[in-house]
């Protein structure tokens, strides 16, 4: 069939294993209300979001910096990715690197989408 070499597809995995099975390959989870891990991930990337959305043509500030939700990636680390409130009822999205903990590396802003709105799904960028 259409599966790539080395690739076995079993009928019998459970949900709960296929789920686990996406998420050891790097596909990003489900999306999750903020809580205190992803704010103590954004907490420091404000003005880096920002001036980061500025560097790329984008005209604004950021009046608030408030996660709203968001969902990981497991990688060499874990990417966050965030929907963050960022004032006057408009949204952010933005993608944080966490590294593994043996490199004693903080949490690095990644990218940020601008413009976004509290509908608005997080996905993969």
């Amino acid at each position: 069939p259409n599966h790539p070499p080395n690739q076995h597809i079993n009928l019998s995995t459970t949900p709960l294993q296929f789920q686990i099975a996406i998420m050891s390959c790097g596909g990003v989870g489900d999306v999750k209300p903020a809580d205190d891990d992803v704010r103590a991930v954004i907490k420091d990337l404000k003005e880096s979001a920002q001036a980061k959305a500025q560097a790329d043509g984008w005209n604004g500030t950021f009046s608030e910096w408030e996660p709203h939700s968001y969902a990981t990636q497991v990688v060499a680390g874990t990417n966050f990715f965030v929907k963050v409130k960022v004032g006057g009822g408009k949204f952010a999205h933005v993608r944080v690197f966490r590294p593994l903990p043996h490199t004693n590396a903080g949490p690095e802003l990644a990218g940020v989408q601008v413009d976004k709105a509290e509908s608005d799904p997080i996905a993969h960028f």
